[in-house]
């Protein structure tokens, strides 16, 4: 059986990140961390939801090719 995501449920087909208490699929990982790092820079859950979009844009993008 395949490992599911305990924020959205969905199967994770890449690999898995685990946090304290759940185990995150790629796009869940990314908000969760977007939350954290906005959270810890500005104290504000204002500056977490932000940091969140503008990180979760950032992991998304393709990579360029070298």
């Amino acid at each position: 059986m395949a490992e599911k995501c305990d924020q959205c449920l969905r199967e994770i087909r890449r690999s898995s990140h685990p946090t304290a208490t759940r185990t995150l699929c790629d796009s869940c990982y990314s908000s969760f961390m977007g939350l954290a790092a906005g959270y810890m820079a500005g104290g504000t859950m204002e500056n977490a939801i932000s940091t969140q979009g503008w990180f979760t844009r950032l992991r998304s993008r393709p990579r360029p090719n070298k």
